[in-house]
């Protein structure tokens, strides 16, 4: 209680935390920035009915990393953490060890998209003043969830919608 009034603001799934907070307590929400924000989630029917049945997701496992594209971006990440670091994906151990360095919790997974339905289904509640911001580069969430969230939100007022060109999906930096 010792703010009467707040601005919010998030990136991704930060952005649905800045709306549900809008959506249920418009009286003390004084303006929302969302930020790469999703309204859906690709295939989020099939992470709910896998869920109970699969604990890991590997994403890296679907990648083909013979494509030098893959193998530069793979670099890339890597050499944010060790600025010399090699690697030899001619080497199927080293490629396969790769693929399963990164994994994400099904469950996790599960309640994200529960979470993006929940802030979708109250996005007609935010009466707050609006800011979408979205990368029309950003492979994580679809530029349409942009659309659609503005088309969404039919009570706030005003709203805007920005396009950012170059950005990915972390529009931050």
């Amino acid at each position: 209680e010792r703010y009467s009034h707040v601005f919010v603001a998030g990136l991704s799934m930060g952005g649905v935390i800045s709306l549900l907070l809008a959506g249920y307590h418009p009286e003390r929400v004084a303006g929302v920035i969302t930020m790469s924000t999703p309204t859906r989630l690709s295939r989020s029917w099939l992470v709910k009915l896998a869920y109970p049945f699969i604990k890991w997701y590997y994403p890296l496992n679907s990648l083909d990393f013979n494509n030098t594209e893959v193998q530069k971006e793979v670099l890339r990440q890597r050499r944010l953490v060790d600025p010399d670091a090699t690697i030899d994906f001619s080497d199927p151990k080293v490629v396969a060890s790769i693929k399963s360095s990164a994994r994400v919790s099904v469950t996790a997974i599960n309640e994200l998209v529960r979470l993006v339905e929940q802030g979708r289904s109250r996005l007609n509640k935010v009466r707050s003043p609006l800011m979408i911001i979205q990368s029309k580069a950003d492979k994580t969430v679809l530029p349409s969830c942009a659309e659609e969230l503005y088309r969404l939100a039919t009570a706030a007022s005003p709203k805007t919608l920005h396009w950012l060109e170059r950005s990915g999906h972390v529009i931050t930096v």
